[in-house]
């Protein structure tokens, strides 16, 4: 299995045109303009600052230029950033190296359907030359004949080019370079006499933060074009607060206009915890294909609540952050010992991952993020984020960090594709101190009949092929009167299984071997990559999609086919582990794609004398169930008492002679216990209807 990784991507929704591609770009001389990262987006693994600017002005003079007779150039004035990988040590200033100094023909191709840019000519690039589909150079001789890029984003002025080089992705963003007279662009905005933080030519929307109380509205008092020789700027400033100013450019030939808009609103300090009670605004900001807003809970008419739609264009990595940019007031105050969060949640499944990220506003590469899973379905529930268990691949918590932003992420790892759309609702946001209370370490019992007759001790079960869904109980092969759990591996999906956890860390100390009910039929073709196997996994599931790398995993082989089979599963290598709460079965083999029909029934840890399940029922079948003429009792010749209660405890048949029919048309219809002892003295329990 591939870790996972998150990553940050916002969505652009844009046409488009040849047009808007045809033009002389340049990387945009600003913070994080190009970087690198997992996933499509991402840039956290490296980012260009304010000091690489500088250091790197020689690239940032770098053009790239789509011409509009198709053809493509790489203008580099005989002065470029060089790396190692080029024969420069170290990286520095220099004299362009071939093929990458633009001597080479090169044409481009824009695709509108797939929003992609190929540009084909040995050593043509976009960005950075090293950077190529699905891997980075090390010599120029790899240069390929042509690289694709997605165009994530376009306006007249800026362009958001992606491009994954199989561990990763990096990110460019471009600034237009305007033809003669067409320049509607300004080079400086100032608000009360003060240049707009973060303004760059190529951005036309800024949201201005006002502190609370503000009734003065700011005034834009200046507007300076690129091009002094522009045919007007008009400003139209705003009125009242939350408004907006906007400063209209028109260009030197009047061609181009481009409109800068400022929007004055009131920034509320954002503290937890966050109940959305307050009459603010609390910048819910979605990502990866989210969209979530502040509603009346549908439980609670006097109570606030978010609701985040997961949509079926998400990303497995979709989420949504509180506070927007700015985040929260005041740093989460974290400290040994104190690293808990709490989120109250109403989620339509159980057992999904959630998982929370807190990270410094101001510093995108200091986070902690860490997960958990739902435990019920349809109802609220507060679930606590430990932060000293960061999740899988993530960094571990620093005390010495500022944490001021919070994000949350509903069925991490899981896209809206595979699960569909689905609704959830978040409240109480809370700081909560000491850690997670450890779940308990028991030697319970651990078994299951799948016939919902009180004897199952297993919360719930799941099924993943691929999607995680409830488990599917059919009737026996052999016994129709019987309930078994339906394995059907479709063949779509390497991984198929069937898992559950537990409320409690199984206490394996004394207590490790596994016995199951398995049946394979002989139409699987055994031949290929479906093996007759069947496995059993113990996992720690607080480490959500990576709990495999801490599994212990047992594998047996069957040849009896088209009849129930017995198997014993040896855990006593693993009864020094405490932290196993959830198990994984698995027919037939896995990371391969052949499927199967498989059956799985009458699970149980054995060892425990003070179950009274413990000696019968992995054997006994009851049917037809519910009743109503008679009963049918399996294995009936083991017995040698069998006793008969209704639902108000009252003996209503005792039978020291067991035959295999029962007759039961003479009692009223309703629930019934039945206690019987096989001629070993061992006792069971079961419940029928009588109808």
């Amino acid at each position: 299995m591939k870790k996972l990784f998150l990553g940050l991507m916002m969505i652009f929704a844009f046409t488009c045109t040849y047009a808007q591609v045809a033009g002389t770009w340049k990387v945009a001389s600003q913070p994080g303009s190009l970087g690198v990262g997992p996933t499509q987006g991402d840039i956290s693994w490296w980012s260009i600052d304010a000091a690489g600017i500088i250091q790197r002005a020689c690239f940032f003079d770098d053009k790239f230029v789509f011409n509009e007779d198709g053809s493509f150039q790489n203008v580099m004035d005989d002065w470029t950033w060089l790396e190692g990988w080029q024969g420069i040590s170290p990286d520095q200033c220099g004299v362009p190296v071939f093929p990458h100094n633009g001597a080479n023909a090169a044409t481009w191709v824009y695709d509108e359907g797939a929003a992609t840019i190929q540009l084909i000519g040995v050593g043509a690039h976009l960005g950075i030359p090293k950077v190529v589909n699905g891997s980075e150079l090390t010599n120029p001789s790899q240069a390929p004949e042509s690289i694709t890029y997605l165009v994530t984003a376009i306006s007249a002025t800026s362009m958001t080019i992606d491009i994954s080089i199989g561990a990763g992705w990096w990110r460019f963003i471009f600034e237009k370079e305007a033809a003669s007279g067409e320049d509607a662009t300004l080079s400086d905005l100032k608000v009360d006499g003060t240049t707009i933080d973060g303004f760059s030519p190529g951005i036309t929307n800024y949201t201005y933060g006002l502190p609370e109380g503000t009734v003065e509205v700011p005034q834009i008092t200046s507007a300076t074009p690129t091009d002094p020789e522009v045919t007007s700027v008009v400003i139209t400033q705003a009125t009242e607060i939350p408004g907006d100013a906007t400063v209209e450019v028109t260009s030197a030939n009047g061609a181009v206009t481009l409109t800068y808009t400022v929007s004055f609103i009131i920034s509320y300090d954002i503290t937890l915890p966050v109940t959305f009670e307050d009459n603010i605004d609390y910048a819910l900001t979605d990502f990866g294909g989210t969209v979530s807003e502040i509603i009346v809970d549908p439980t609670d008419p006097s109570n606030k609540v978010a609701k985040t739609i997961k949509t079926e264009a998400a990303e497995t990595w979709a989420g949504t952050t509180i506070g927007g940019t700015v985040g929260f007031a005041n740093a989460v105050p974290f400290a040994p010992g104190a690293t808990v969060m709490t989120v109250r949640v109403w989620s339509p499944d159980a057992n999904i991952l959630v998982r929370l990220k807190v990270e410094d506003a101001n510093d995108e590469t200091h986070t902690v993020e860490t997960q958990t899973n739902t435990t019920v379905a349809g109802d609220w529930e507060v679930i606590t984020f430990d932060f000293a268990n960061e999740a899988p691949g993530t960094e571990p918590i620093h005390f010495d960090w500022y944490f001021n932003k919070a994000s949350i992420f509903f069925n991490f790892g899981i896209t809206g594709a595979i699960a569909g759309e689905k609704t959830y609702y978040w409240d109480d946001v809370e700081f909560g101190g000491g850690g997670v209370e450890p779940k308990p370490y028991l030697a319970n019992n651990v078994q299951d009949n799948f016939e919902n007759d009180g004897y199952s001790t297993i919360p719930v079960w799941k099924f993943q092929d691929p999607d995680l869904v409830d488990i599917t109980i059919t009737e026996d092969p052999v016994n129709p009167g019987n309930h078994v759990l339906d394995y059907m591996r479709s063949g779509t999906f390497e991984w198929t299984n069937a898992q559950f956890i537990l409320n409690h860390r199984m206490n394996l100390t004394e207590r490790n071997v596994f016995e199951v009910k398995a049946y394979f039929p002989s139409s699987n073709d055994y031949t290929g990559d479906l093996a007759a196997t069947l496995s059993l996994k113990l996992q720690n599931s607080l480490l959500g999609g990576e709990a495999w790398t801490t599994q212990t995993e047992v594998i047996l082989t069957v040849d009896d086919f088209d009849t129930w089979v017995t198997l014993e599963y040896d855990f006593s290598a693993a009864s020094n582990r405490d932290d196993y709460d959830q198990m994984v079965v698995q027919f037939g083999g896995e990371g391969h794609f052949a499927p199967g029909q498989f059956y799985f029934d009458d699970i149980k840890l054995l060892g425990d004398p003070n179950s009274i399940f413990e000696t019968l029922t992995s054997h006994l079948i009851i049917y037809p169930n519910p009743a109503s003429e008679a009963i049918n009792i399996s294995q009936f010749n083991e017995l040698t008492q069998l006793e008969m209660f209704n639902s108000n405890g009252e003996r209503v048949m005792q039978l020291n002679e067991i035959p295999q029919q029962i007759r039961v048309s003479d009692l009223p219809a309703g629930l019934y216990l039945i206690l019987a002892t096989d001629n070993n003295g061992g006792q069971f329990t079961t419940k029928f209807i009588l109808q």
